[in-house]
């Protein structure tokens, strides 16, 4: 499933992830794994981006940080796609 951001920000044209999250729980899948997250939209205005922040709200992270607050929201069952990977059904 596709996020851009954290927080909704429909000038994205894109889906947040507290909006798939929405999702997630509706549709009850076994697995979900989470792909093309940004994050820069989620920066306050005018901020510069950090390099050390770790929390998904306040602006881009990297995947690791990303996956574990995924992980810590939804559980196991979610979890960050990486560029190169490969999905079967």
């Amino acid at each position: 499933m596709e996020i851009n951001t954290w927080n909704p920000r429909p000038t994205t044209h894109h889906i947040s992830y507290l909006q798939a999250r929405r999702l997630v729980e509706a549709w009850a899948p076994k697995r979900v794994v989470f792909l093309h997250y940004a994050g820069a939209e989620d920066q306050p205005d005018g901020t510069p981006i950090d390099p050390r922040n770790s929390d998904p709200p306040n602006g881009p992270v990297t995947a690791a940080d990303l996956e574990r607050a995924i992980v810590n929201d939804l559980g196991d069952m979610a979890a960050v796609g990486f560029a190169g990977q490969v999905f079967s059904l």
